[in-house]
């Protein structure tokens, strides 16, 4: 009993075959509806990436596609096409669909963006006015909000932590709850994912620290080991160095 495997590849005529194809139909196209009438007709596979930066290196789901972003930021403007490209082991035609100069956007490109942060600035508002004056425990007022509301306790929250129980990542809030006394109540604030009601129970006082040489030691290293890269940035800030390697590489 033997077993023969035998490698399918294409054959350089196949290879020929498939450029000839793809060459031909980046010469015949002009404009973006062009390209995407052409593209159907000849049931070719069409991808779109947005908002691609200078620093991209995939495209969709292609592989490493650098030549691609090159082309784009170096030749590219709205609407032209790219001669053949290789990917990987496929062909690839290009079209520019859109360009954003350098600045702020346009109000229509970020509106999806931004709807959901503006809703809850006006969502937290009415939160925070419905709670102004209001002195009850923290188990009436979540009545208030019904099951949108919940009321947790941690037991064991550090100084030196950026987290809370059922609040998540919120330096804030840990900031406000050692900011109080024990049995005193922050006023209602809105934090990273809510509005929050902090009251402290109880505040351990950590006794000093007689020696900070192990902290000095940390402090000093962490700073050491990004002196170099601070050093090569400001030369090039000072310098006012334009980095064009994107369009090449």
């Amino acid at each position: 009993v033997a077993v023969i495997e035998d490698e399918i590849t294409p054959s350089d005529a196949t290879q020929n075959e498939a450029f000839r194809k793809a060459d031909a139909f980046a010469s015949e196209l002009k404009g973006v509806a062009e390209f995407s009438t052409k593209a159907k007709e000849n049931n070719l596979s069409v991808f779109e990436a947005k908002n691609l930066t200078t620093n991209e290196r995939r495209i969709s789901n292609l592989g490493d596609a650098r030549v691609l972003i090159a082309w784009l930021f170096r030749d590219g403007s709205v609407g032209k096409v790219s001669a053949v490209e290789t990917v990987d082991d496929t062909y690839v035609v290009a079209v520019m669909t859109d360009e954003v100069e350098k600045g702020f956007k346009p109000f229509e490109q970020v509106k999806e963006e931004i709807t959901p942060l503006v809703k809850n600035e006006l969502k937290a508002a009415q939160i925070l006015e419905k709670l102004k004056g209001k002195t009850e425990d923290l188990a009436t007022l979540s009545n208030l909000f019904g099951r949108d509301a919940i009321v947790n306790s941690s037991n064991d929250l550090k100084f030196s932590s950026n987290s809370m129980v059922s609040v998540g990542l919120d330096p804030t809030a840990v900031g406000k709850a050692f900011s109080l006394e024990s049995g005193k109540r922050a006023a209602p604030f809105r934090g990273e994912n809510g509005i929050l009601v902090v009251e402290s129970v109880n505040k351990t006082i950590a006794p000093a620290v007689a020696d900070y040489n192990t902290y000095k030691s940390q402090l000093t290293q962490t700073a050491n080991g990004k002196s170099s890269s601070a050093i090569s940035d400001a030369l090039k800030d000072a310098a006012k160095i334009e980095d064009n390697r994107y369009k090449f590489y």
